[in-house]
């Protein structure tokens, strides 16, 4: 199943590969939650709900059971092209860890490309090409039902990107769902 083997393709036209990953394969609640989720079947090639589903139940079952973060590895971004081969879509989650504050695959990404030092400090890496490399892969969650765009990240605004990048502060990326205001209803007098 997790033996050395050829890459295996996956149907899907957007997908994950798995690299440098540090998880024991071997274990019997991984094994057991990589099968639950299917990714052990083309692993490391990763269909985005199958690792959607791995990821939480690796953060349910062994992150907050053992009380300690895994190291996913890193996770690659591909677009399947007109001819069916994996093409990258340059998008990608550099040093995956599951934390118990997991909350998802994309708010995790998207956390990641907004906060990583090497990316805010290149040159060429500006909000527009942030967002627009982000949206396929929310629109990939949202059209095989992995995720609602309750779940998708709420991505700070291009001034805050900016002023981050100047000063060196933690963007916060979380779910549209923790960014609900409540409205004040006065009552009628």
């Amino acid at each position: 199943m997790f033996g050395k083997k050829k890459q295996t393709s996956i149907g899907d036209p957007f997908f994950a590969r798995i690299e440098q990953t540090e998880i024991d394969l071997n274990d019997e609640v991984i094994k057991d939650l990589a099968e639950k989720s299917g990714v052990s079947e083309s692993w490391p090639n990763v269909s985005l709900s199958g690792l959607q589903q791995f990821a939480a139940g690796l953060v349910n079952d062994v992150v907050r059971a053992g009380d300690h973060d895994v190291r996913l590895g890193n996770v690659v971004y591909f677009i399947t092209n007109e001819k069916g081969r994996a093409e990258p879509t340059g998008l990608s989650w550099e040093r995956a860890t599951l934390t118990a504050g997991f909350e998802n695959i994309v708010v995790s990404t998207a956390d990641h490309i907004f906060n990583d030092t090497e990316i805010r400090q290149d040159e060429d890496m500006t909000y527009d090409i942030i967002v627009e490399a982000l949206q396929p892969l929310m629109d990939a969650v949202l059209a095989d039902g992995s995720l609602s765009s309750d779940d998708l990240p709420d991505l700070p605004s291009e001034e805050q990107f900016r002023q981050a990048r100047e000063t060196g502060e933690v963007l916060t990326v979380e779910p549209n769902k923790f960014q609900r205001t409540t409205i004040e209803v006065k009552p009628v007098v």
